[in-house]
C-alpha cells in the first residue's frame, strides 16, 4: 500500500476502498462540537500529513462530522422524535418538577416543537441538498437542528458536565456510566461507523484528539468500542485538554479498566511519529519525553518536564493537508472559512487568567509564521476557490496585520478574513484602514473588562483609556464594528464594577457588531490558578454546595470561592444588565445599518415610505403547559411555544395573538397603513396607524420580519445571528 494520505468519508459512509494491508495510525477526531461540524478540524490532519510527510501511512476520521451527518437520516431523527415525546408527556403527568426539570421540561417542548417542523418539511431541510454540501449550507434547516438539539438527542437525561467528567470517574463510576441507558444508546449509535471503520483499516495505532471538554465521553465510548473489536490496537490520546493532566489522572486513563495505552502531552507531531514508526517497525514504543505509557510509575513529576524545540522551524510547512482540502466541496468553497495558521502561542501572554503559555510545554512560546508563507497559503486555496480566510492566531499583532492587508490589497483579490484582535497601543489608523480596505470583518477582540482596577488584576496591557483610544482609532478609520468579548464576575469585581462594562460598550455601540460575555472561570495552569490567594479568591471541592464555577471539578476547571466579590443576587442582576446588552445590541444591527433607525421612534415615529416583509417561513405551534418558578404545575396560559424553519432555529413563546398575526400576513410586503387595513379586513382587529406603527417596531426587534425596504427601494434583509 502506498504512503498516501486518505480520509474517512466525514459526512457519513465510509467509500475509500483498502487492502487488507494495514494503515500506521488512524487519527479520530471525536464527537460532538456543533460548533465545528461545517468543515474538517485541521489539527488532526495536520498530526496525519506530518507523518505521512515521514513515510508512514495514516488516515483521518473525522467522527463529529459523520455522526452529525447519520443524525439527518429521517429514519434517526423519527425514533428521536418517538423518544422524546414519550418524556414530555411523563414530565407533563407530574404536579411538580424541581428547577432543573423544567428548564428540561421547557428545553424538550422547543426541542420538540422544532424537530417536528424539520419532518414535516424533510424534503426540503435535508432531502434535497447534497449529502456532501449540506453542512456547508448557511440557511438550511437541517444545520441548526444540528447545532441546537445534537447533545440533547444523545445525552437527553444528562447534565452538562456527565460528559466532560466522564472520562476522569472512578472505574466503577466509569462501568456504571458505559451501562446507562442513553450511553448505551450512543454506543449503539457509532458502533457500526467505528467497527467498519476498524475493519478496513486496521490501524496499528488510534490517535484520539481530545481538544475540547465535551469530547471526554467519546473518547472514553470510542476507547472500549475499539478495545472490543481489537485489543491489540495501541489506542493514545493527546490534545490541548490532555496537557491539563496531573500524573494521577494521566496514570487512571492508562488503567486498562479506562482503556488507552499512552498519553502525549504538549506539542505532539514529532512523539507521534516515533510512536507510530516503532509500531510499523514492529518494536514496542520508546520512550519519550511527553509520553507516558500504561504501567508507567506513580511516582514522578506531576507532568512531563518537556523542553519542544521552537516549533518555528515546522511552521512553514503548515498548510491546510490536501486530504483537508478534499472534504470541502467545491460548490460551497466561496462560504466556507478556511483556517490560516498565523502563529502558535500569544505575543502578549500575560493574562492572568490564561494558559496559553503553559500549554506547549515548559517554554514560554510565541511561534509566528514568516508573512511570505501565510501569503502563500491565501494565493493557494484562492486558487482553489476559497474566499473566507480564518487567521488562526490567539492575537493578531499590528505589524504583520499591516503587512498582509497591503499584499491582499497589491494582489486585487476579493476576499474575507478575521481573527482575534487585541487592543493594543500600536494600531494606527494607517493599519486599520487597510485591514477595512483588504476585506477583514469584524474581529474578535477580547477586551475582557473596562475597569482600571480589574484591568490591571488581569494583565491586559491596557486601562480604560487605552480602550477609548482604541475605539477612537476604529471610527477613524472607518474600521468594521467589532464583536466584543468581555468576562463576568472577575475575581474581587464588585457589583458597580461590572456594570461599568454594560455603560462603557453602550457608550461605544456605533463600533460594536456583536457583544458576549462568558463567566470566570479557574483554568488550571494559569497564573490565577497557581496562586489564588494573590488574586483574591479560593479553590473548592466538589463536596462544597456554596463554590462557583462548575458543579464539580473537571479536568480543566476548579470550583472556587469569591468572598470579595459580587453576591449571588448581585452576579444575577449583573448577568441580566450584560443580557440586556445584547438584546439592544442585536436589535440595533438587525436590519443592516436600518435596525438602529428602525427602534429610534424619534428619527421614524411613522414610518413614512418603509415597506416590511413578513417572514415566509413556515411556522408551528404547539401549546405548553406552564410550570412556576417553583416548580408547582400553573394554570394554563393564552401563550404558545412558536418553533421557526429557519437555520438560526428560533424557539420563543409568543401570544396567540401574535401566532395568528404571523399566519395571515406571512410572506407578504405591507406598508404601515396596509398593515392596519389588512389587521381589520382580515382578522376584524381595529387599531389605529400609531398603534400599528408600535407593533411593527415590536415584531422588527424579535426578529419577525424577514426584510425592510426603505424610501428610496433599497432593501435590508434581516441577519443571520
Amino acid at each position: 500500500m502506498q504512503n498516501t494520505y486518505a480520509t474517512g468519508d466525514g459526512v457519513g459512509a465510509i467509500t475509500n476502498s483498502h487492502t487488507t494491508e494495514r494503515t500506521d495510525a488512524l487519527i479520530i477526531w471525536p464527537p460532538f462540537l456543533a460548533n465545528v461540524m461545517r468543515q474538517p478540524y485541521s489539527a488532526a490532519h495536520w498530526l496525519a500529513s506530518d507523518l505521512i510527510g515521514q513515510g508512514l501511512s495514516a488516515e483521518v476520521w473525522d467522527v463529529n462530522r459523520a455522526a452529525f451527518a447519520r443524525m439527518l437520516d429521517r429514519d434517526f431523527l423519527q425514533a428521536e422524535y418517538a423518544s422524546l415525546e414519550a418524556r414530555r408527556s411523563a414530565l407533563e403527568a407530574q404536579s411538580s418538577l424541581s428547577p432543573d426539570g423544567v428548564r428540561d421540561y421547557n428545553s424538550l417542548v422547543s426541542n420538540l416543537a422544532w424537530l417536528r417542523l424539520i419532518l414535516d418539511n424533510y424534503e426540503e431541510c435535508v432531502g434535497r441538498h447534497p449529502r456532501d454540501e449540506l453542512l456547508y449550507q448557511e440557511n438550511v434547516p437541517a444545520v441548526g437542528l444540528l447545532n441546537q438539539f445534537a447533545q440533547e438527542f444523545l445525552f437527553a437525561s444528562a447534565d452538562q458536565y456527565t460528559e466532560v467528567t466522564a472520562i476522569m470517574r472512578s472505574v466503577d463510576e466509569i462501568r456504571d456510566l458505559l451501562r446507562r441507558p442513553d450511553v448505551v444508546r450512543y454506543r449503539e449509535f457509532l458502533r457500526p461507523m467505528i467497527r467498519e471503520m476498524i475493519a478496513t483499516r486496521r490501524p496499528r495505532l488510534v490517535g484520539l484528539s481530545f481538544s475540547f471538554q465535551q469530547q471526554a465521553l467519546s473518547c472514553l465510548v470510542l476507547a472500549h468500542e475499539i478495545a472490543a473489536i481489537d485489543p491489540t490496537i495501541h489506542v493514545t490520546i493527546g490534545g490541548q485538554i490532555v496537557s491539563y493532566l496531573r500524573r494521577d489522572e494521566a496514570l487512571h486513563l492508562l488503567s486498562e479498566d479506562v482503556g488507552f495505552h499512552s498519553v502525549v502531552y504538549y506539542i505532539g507531531e514529532d512523539a507521534l511519529v516515533a510512536m507510530v514508526r516503532a509500531l510499523h517497525d514492529g518494536k514496542p514504543p520508546p520512550e519519550l519525553p511527553n509520553v507516558w505509557y500504561r504501567g508507567a510509575p506513580k511516582e514522578g513529576p506531576e507532568r512531563p518536564h518537556y523542553n519542544p524545540p521552537p516549533p518555528r522551524q515546522h511552521l512553514g510547512r503548515y498548510r491546510v493537508p490536501d486530504a483537508f482540502l478534499a472534504e470541502i466541496p467545491r460548490a460551497v468553497r466561496d462560504v466556507a472559512w478556511l483556517p490560516v495558521l498565523q502563529a502558535i502561542g500569544c505575543y502578549w501572554g500575560r493574562c492572568t487568567f490564561c494558559d496559553t503559555r503553559t500549554q506547549n510545554g515548559t517554554n514560554a512560546l510565541y511561534a509566528p509564521r514568516a508573512e511570505k508563507d501565510i501569503l502563500a497559503d491565501i494565493d493557494f486555496y484562492y486558487e482553489l476557490g476559497f474566499r473566507r480566510f480564518y487567521i488562526v492566531t490567539d492575537s493578531l499583532p499590528p505589524k504583520p496585520a499591516l503587512t498582509l492587508a497591503k499584499a491582499i490589497l497589491a494582489r486585487g483579490i476579493d476576499i474575507k478574513w478575521t481573527s482575534f484582535f487585541k487592543i493594543d497601543r500600536r494600531w494606527d489608523v494607517e493599519t486599520l484602514s487597510a485591514l477595512a480596505q483588504a476585506g477583514y470583518q469584524m474581529p474578535m477582540v477580547g477586551m475582557e473588562h473596562a475597569n482600571d482596577r480589574v484591568l490591571k488584576l488581569i494583565d491586559k496591557g491596557y486601562d480604560r483609556a487605552g480602550i477609548v483610544s482604541f475605539f477612537d482609532l476604529l471610527r477613524q478609520a472607518n474600521f468594521p464594528p467589532a464583536s466584543i468579548l468581555t468576562i463576568l464576575n472577575l475575581p474581587t469585581s464588585t457589583r458597580e464594577e461590572n456594570l461599568e462594562v454594560v455603560a462603557f460598550v453602550e457608550e461605544h455601540a456605533d463600533r460594536v457588531r456583536r457583544f458576549s460575555y462568558s463567566p470566570f472561570e479557574v483554568v488550571r495552569n494559569t497564573p490565577m490558578a497557581r496562586n489564588p490567594p494573590a488574586f483574591g479568591f479560593r479553590v473548592a471541592d466538589d463536596a462544597d454546595p456554596t463554590a462557583l464555577g462548575p458543579p464539580r471539578n473537571t479536568i480543566v476547571l476548579h470550583r472556587y470561592h469569591d468572598e470579595a466579590g459580587m453576591t449571588a443576587e448581585e452576579t444575577l442582576e449583573v448577568q441580566h444588565a450584560f443580557a440586556a446588552l445584547i438584546d439592544r445590541i442585536v436589535k440595533k444591527k438587525r436590519y443592516g445599518g436600518q435596525g438602529a433607525l428602525l427602534l429610534d421612534e424619534a428619527a421614524l415615529p411613522r414610518f413614512d415610505g418603509y415597506r416590511f416583509g413578513f417572514s415566509p417561513t413556515s411556522h408551528l405551534a404547539t401549546d405548553v403547559v406552564r410550570f412556576g418558578p417553583d416548580g408547582q404545575r400553573a394554570d394554563e396560559t393564552d401563550y404558545l411555544l412558536l418553533a421557526t424553519l429557519s437555520a438560526s432555529a428560533d424557539t420563543k413563546e409568543i401570544p396567540t395573538g401574535t401566532y395568528t398575526l404571523l399566519q395571515a400576513f406571512g410572506g407578504q410586503e405591507l406598508s404601515v397603513s396596509e398593515l392596519t387595513a389588512g389587521l381589520r379586513d382580515t382578522l376584524g382587529y381595529e387599531a389605529s396607524e400609531e398603534e400599528v406603527t408600535e407593533l411593527v417596531r415590536m415584531l422588527a426587534g424579535e426578529g419577525y420580519l424577514s426584510y425592510v425596504r426603505s424610501p428610496d427601494g433599497v432593501l435590508h434583509p434581516r441577519e443571520n445571528r
